[in-house]
């Protein structure tokens, strides 16, 4: 099995104050750093490298950067297997204060649009979560406590309703301040 290494790069990069520019050729990235390869320049980093801002000379600027590890994701292996149905999980914590998670399954087969809206007492729907057409899989979405409009709620009991083909689910929530 082989780990693929995601990478986000703010690449240090010495440019002329002249209105030249410069393209990167080729970046040849190892396993510890590698070489960025432009115009008459060459950069040799390291992962890890933490050099951050801009320093300017008489006829060259110097914008630099990091390197930051996003996740390691195995290639071509399936972690999990998917849902075999609809399902809608009790949302952790419950009673909560600043936020909850609410984990919900789409089944294998194809997209299905789903609906996730968080309701007050009187039935009116608060915040919607979610809206969408998905992929099988796991999921779960954060709920801070806000409605559509971005105000804080008053504490109080909510309702978190699912709403998918065929399945309709209701959870009784409870936001503590």
């Amino acid at each position: 099995m082989r780990n693929l290494l995601w990478l986000c790069l703010c690449v240090p990069w010495a440019v002329p104050a002249s209105a030249d520019t410069y393209t990167l050729e080729r970046a040849v990235i190892g396993p510890t750093g590698g070489t960025v390869f432009g115009g008459p320049f060459q950069l040799n980093f390291t992962v890890g490298q933490s050099v951050i801002g801009t320093q300017s000379g008489t006829d060259t600027k110097l914008n630099s950067g990091f390197w930051w590890e996003v996740g390691t994701t195995p290639v071509g292996v399936q972690t999990e297997p998917l849902p075999t149905q609809f399902a809608f999980n009790p949302n952790q914590p419950n009673p909560f204060t600043n936020q909850t998670i609410v984990r919900y399954a789409v089944p294998a087969g194809s997209d299905a649009p789903i609906f996730l809206g968080a309701y007050d007492l009187r039935g009116r729907l608060v915040r919607t979560l979610v809206n969408d057409r998905q992929s099988p899989g796991q999921y779960s979405i954060t709920w801070n406590g806000m409605d559509d409009a971005g105000r804080l709620l008053s504490a109080g009991v909510y309702f978190i309703r699912f709403q998918a083909p065929g399945f309709l689910q209701h959870r009784r929530i409870v936001m503590l301040r």
